[in-house]
């Protein structure tokens, strides 16, 4: 943690200010003498937090959160947004005017895959998981609300899969796994990796039945810019330019396990998904241009406030 003294000066140096959390903004503007403070949202957090509250406690937090966020709005020189969905709910939720910018996420060059069946590498994951099935659908998350859900549906998903008997094994990883008991013998739960790497190379279809959150699915974006083609409800989809059957299939939960079936049965399906999902990541979310972009719009902002 910084002294306050240096803090100071760094604050006195900078030509603008980026805040991430809203309950910051108040404590930076007070200190900024006039330097443009700019606060990067990453979700609307009333949103966020209406989604994972409940009952007094949560009503009481929740309208807690709502009060730091509309002032963070009303103070910050500037608001950076990951969509368009986001501005529009600040706008809806709050009624605030400010210089609103969407830089939406992003992922590095490397990030991306060079395309075509990244099976060879699968082997360790396949094995350290007794996993047999000629397929494998990957869903990942943090023990997070929505994401429990989403993987609770997956589970029923995964019954129906087995019912008709489709060849796919599904696999929860990450922290979210930690909270979904189930004993299926088609589906895994990993817990936390520290890795994630190997799973993506090991999977065939990425999956993202999210129907509550804010932002974007950085999720979404990892398993497009990975080469799989993916299954989402319009929910998880959200602050994304992609279409059904396009660079996605999106339906909604109850329609998962015939989208599924469909991928399993149409390998020239899933190659072109994969092939325009990853040409999208690559034209509108690789964080150089995004960061050029970015810095631009944080320019004009600069100029028009000095």
């Amino acid at each position: 943690m910084l002294k306050p003294t240096v803090f100071q000066r760094r604050i006195n140096w900078a030509d603008v200010i980026l805040v991430e959390l809203p309950w910051q903004v108040p404590a930076v503007t007070s200190l900024a003498d006039g330097t443009p403070v700019v606060y990067s949202s990453h979700n609307v957090e009333q949103e966020r937090f209406e989604s994972t509250s409940s009952g007094f406690i949560g009503d009481q937090f929740t309208s807690r959160v709502s009060m730091i966020e509309r002032t963070a709005l009303e103070r910050a020189t500037a608001v950076v947004c990951t969509s368009e969905r986001d501005v529009s709910e600040y706008r809806r939720r709050y009624g605030v005017k400010t210089n609103y910018i969407v830089s939406p996420n992003g992922v590095s060059r490397e990030a991306l895959s060079s395309g075509g069946s990244q099976r060879e590498s699968s082997g360790t994951v396949c094995g350290e998981h007794d996993i047999s099935a000629d397929m494998i659908g990957l869903f990942i998350g943090t023990d997070y609300g929505p994401n429990r859900e989403a993987a609770r549906e997956l589970v029923r998903v995964a019954t129906e899969a087995a019912e008709r008997g489709l060849d796919i094994h599904f696999l929860i990883v990450g922290s979210v796994g930690e909270s979904i008991s189930t004993d299926r013998d088609n589906v895994t739960c990993t817990g936390f990796v520290s890795d994630l790497d190997p799973y993506f190379a090991a999977a065939d279809i990425g999956l993202n039945p999210i129907e509550s959150g804010s932002g974007t699915n950085i999720k979404l974006l990892e398993y497009l810019a990975k080469g799989l083609p993916v299954v989402t409800t319009a929910f998880g989809r959200r602050g994304f330019q992609i279409a059904h059957e396009q660079e996605v299939l999106v339906v909604p939960v109850t329609g998962f396990t015939d989208a599924i079936a469909r991928l399993v049965s149409d390998g020239a399906l899933r190659e072109q998904l994969a092939a325009n999902g990853r040409e999208y990541v690559r034209e509108t979310h690789l964080w150089e241009q995004i960061s050029t972009e970015l810095r631009a719009q944080l320019s004009t902002v600069i100029t028009e406030g000095s």
